[in-house]
């Protein structure tokens, strides 16, 4: 009898959301045995996996170490968070585009000081209600 000794291992790094690191080793004594790729997940998948974080340090309660159970909720906070923020970017896209396109025109002019030209860029973010 053999025991199976390939592993998988995922990287979540919520910043890198959508995209999470796999890395597949087979077991055997060959080096090339392994295999290290990345794949995007969909938004529900990340949404799943931060409930799941969420409550497994909620079931941790009292027995489990704070130090793991402060790590699961940061997760679950910082993977939340990112969905959050990609949402608000793809609301905006065009937004954004338009006021990137417009800074490089106003950038570009030679006719204006750059005091003069961060006026006009900052005139045009108030303008369009853009936040940092």
């Amino acid at each position: 009898m053999e025991l199976d000794s390939s592993s998988m291992k995922l990287k979540i790094k919520p910043i890198s959301y959508p995209v999470m690191q796999i890395s597949l080793k087979n077991g055997s004594e060959h080096e090339d045995d392994f295999l290290e790729t990345e794949v995007t997940f969909p938004m529900e998948f990340w949404l799943s996996l931060a409930l799941t974080l969420k409550g497994g340090a909620k079931g941790m309660g009292a027995f489990g170490s704070q130090g793991v159970i402060s790590g699961l909720n940061r997760m679950s906070q910082r993977i939340m968070a990112e969905i959050k923020a990609e949402e608000r970017r793809l609301q905006f896209k065009e937004t954004y585009e338009s006021f990137t396109n417009f800074v490089v025109q106003i950038n570009s002019r030679t006719d204006l000081d750059d005091v003069r030209k961060g006026q006009i860029i900052h005139d045009m973010a108030c303008k369009l209600k853009l936040e940092a």
